[in-house]
């Protein structure tokens, strides 16, 4: 059947349902976890831009409240989607570090796997658990001792292979607000009192990023996550998605049934290092967050802002 114009999703529909579900048309009142939980995690491989992205989302965002998250274990800094540094809440951390593990250790193999010495992996598992339980250390500490250990030769391989095969954390201070540090380990086990999920679900994954990125295609899951072959989920899921043409030739877009923001609907400045920038908004210097005037549109000192076309900067669909 013919599918008129009215039924496309087009790229500025599309621009607007993800600006509404990344909470970037206008800040929204929600504690810290709760919005770390709804966008599933922000991009944390620096460690300031999570402050940008919940400073750009959220009303009285208070820095000072995210590094008290950290310091107190509900939220953790470890390698998760597409094999980067991420933020997120701890339950978080535990449904999606098994699911990823594939993509972790093809994203390793890639980079280090000649490298590796034909180190024993099951012994490097067991001697990272047992160096780290006399404290976190950092990758290049832990590749040295394991090294000495007779395990590889490559201390950078070795390094960061400690932390693909055995699931570990960055504790603070790092990305601490006003601290910092440079990036020391624990096992995720170890810092949070908590075990990895034994069967952790692939489908509430997928359902729960539609519901902070989609609309979205498969392509679009699969770059976010890093996974492959996942039509095979969106087609169980179906029943539970509502489906939309868009103008791109043969594309289709998935989402939860919630409908987005109408395609006129204005957008206020933000700025996101996780996910999408819509202008260059930053913070203006450490320990300072530009200010908000009425209206919800920004007003920081220094700060240039950019146009953001409808089909540019917004078609990015991962954090």
């Amino acid at each position: 059947m013919a599918i008129s114009e009215e039924e496309l999703l087009g790229p500025r529909a599309l621009n607007r349902a993800l600006l509404e579900r990344q909470l970037l048309l206008h800040r929204v009142e929600l504690p810290i976890p709760d919005a770390l939980k709804h966008l599933f995690g922000l991009q944390a491989q620096a460690p300031m831009p999570p402050y940008y992205g919940l400073w750009s989302r959220l009303e009285g965002f208070d820095p000072h409240e995210l590094g008290r998250l950290l310091t107190d274990r509900e939220v953790v800094r470890l390698t998760l989607m597409r094999a980067t540094v991420h933020l997120v809440a701890v339950s978080d951390a535990l449904l999606l570090r098994p699911l990823l593990t594939t993509v972790i250790e093809r994203n390793h193999n890639g980079a280090f796997g000649r490298r590796m010495g034909g180190a024993d992996l099951g012994e490097l598992e067991a001697a990272v658990r047992e160096l780290l339980a006399e404290g976190p250390l950092g990758a290049r500490e832990l590749g040295r001792r394991l090294i000495e250990r007779g395990i590889g030769g490559d201390v950078e391989a070795i390094g960061n292979a400690t932390r693909v095969h055995v699931p570990l954390v960055q504790v603070p201070p790092r990305g601490v607000w006003g601290v910092g540090g440079h990036a020391r380990y624990a096992t995720i086990e170890s810092w949070t009192g908590r075990e990895l999920e034994t069967e952790p679900s692939i489908d509430e994954v997928v359902l729960r990023y539609l519901a902070a990125f989609g609309p979205a295609s498969v392509m679009d899951v699969q770059n976010w996550s890093g996974l492959t072959k996942l039509n095979a989920v969106i087609e169980r899921l179906r029943p539970r998605l509502v489906t939309s043409a868009t103008s791109a030739a043969s594309s289709s877009s998935t989402c939860p049934t919630r409908r987005g923001p109408t395609p006129t609907h204005r957008r206020r400045c933000a700025s996101s290092a996780s996910t999408t920038t819509c202008c260059s908004d930053t913070p203006t210097a450490a320990g300072s967050f530009p200010r908000t005037s009425r209206g919800g549109r920004c007003s920081p000192t220094g700060a240039s802002s950019t146009t953001c076309s409808s089909t540019g900067c917004c078609g990015r669909r991962g954090g």
